[in-house]
């Protein structure tokens, strides 16, 4: 475990722990997975174990550290254990500091993060059903962990908000965005950095927009049409991410289209009719010029907070897998 997660966890908990006598909220999500992937005579394990975010707040301020995961498993590296350094950060809602103070500024929130993260992304209402832009990557500003990430973002009521994010490194990246809301039911933001990558000269700039169809037209089902856009200007790509999803009743279903390297679509479907029981399923079509198909399967039960999920997955590459998981949320 690394030096800066723990000095990271220890300043939390003595926070937490000189703090008990205001009313704190602990909460966040843990999970732990064990996927085997059967190819076709040979069974190979990998574990991931995820602490996805863990925070303490009170009235005027949050602590987090979230994004930490283990990875264990002896196709990935020679020691077959890989740790992700998590990132600590603390937001200090100065709009409220100021108003128990005596000076309440009305509509306007002001926020003020600062933590060891290197990353800072632009504002985005982009629907993500695939965790696509986790996987691809937001339009962000990229500089050192060790230097630390600052950030600002003042709002108006729902109608506009505006953040600024600032690395310390010698090459000073930063981000701005903006996040507007013209009329009930869309949403939009536009966001540029000057350091998409490490060694960037140029930057990138992109937004997103989500438009809630069954709102603006008053349909008794949901709808919703979402897209992000970024390109970098450097490197010379463009990707985009489009999704349209809705549902009725307990049904749920949704279509993506992912321009990064390739053309891919994924497809998703679920039912939550059951008490404490999901049921889903998906189809990813990946690389449209060359197409390789995955399909996927998957029930979870959730009891006493704890929610079992067993997923059954094949596509052309990895082949057949199965992954029973646990997820904690408090």
């Amino acid at each position: 475990m690394k030096k800066k997660f723990v000095l990271t966890l220890a300043l939390v908990l003595m926070v937490a722990a000189t703090l008990t006598a205001a009313p704190l909220e602990i909460g966040g999500e843990f999970s732990a997975s064990r996927k085997f992937t059967f190819d076709p005579n040979t069974v190979t394990p990998k574990s991931l174990i995820e602490l996805k975010t863990i925070s303490v707040s009170g009235d005027f301020w949050k602590l987090s550290i979230d994004r930490g995961y283990l990875v264990l498993g002896s196709d990935l590296i020679a020691d077959g254990v890989t740790f992700d350094e998590m990132n600590g950060k603390v937001d200090i809602y100065l709009d409220k500091a100021l108003a128990a103070q005596g000076l309440d500024m009305g509509d306007i929130t002001l926020t003020l993060g600062v933590g060891n993260k290197k990353n800072s992304n632009i504002l985005s209402v982009y629907g993500d059903p695939n965790d696509s832009l986790d996987d691809f990557g937001y339009l962000r500003m990229v500089g050192v962990a060790a230097m630390g990430t600052t950030e600002l973002t003042v709002g108006y009521t729902d109608m506009l908000t505006v953040k600024a994010g600032l690395n310390f490194d010698s090459a000073a990246p930063f981000v701005v965005s903006a996040k507007v809301a013209p009329v009930d039911g869309v949403v939009a933001t536009v966001g540029f950095s000057n350091s998409v990558a490490l060694g960037d000269t140029k930057g990138g700039i992109g937004g997103s927009v989500k438009v809630d169809v069954a709102a603006l037209a008053g349909l008794d089902f949901d709808l919703y049409a979402s897209a992000y856009d970024y390109y970098h200007i450097d490197a010379k790509d463009n990707f985009l991410f489009a999704t349209v999803g809705g549902g009725y009743a307990d049904i749920a279903v949704d279509a993506e289209f992912v321009m990064t390297g390739t053309n891919d679509l994924k497809f998703n479907a679920s039912y939550s009719g059951i008490e404490n029981v999901g049921i889903s399923a998906g189809l990813d079509l990946i690389d449209l010029s060359d197409i390789a198909v995955a399909v996927s399967g998957a029930v979870d039960y959730t009891m006493g907070g704890v929610k079992y999920k067993l997923k059954a997955a094949y596509d052309d590459v990895a082949k057949f897998s199965l992954t029973p998981s646990v997820t904690i949320k408090f």
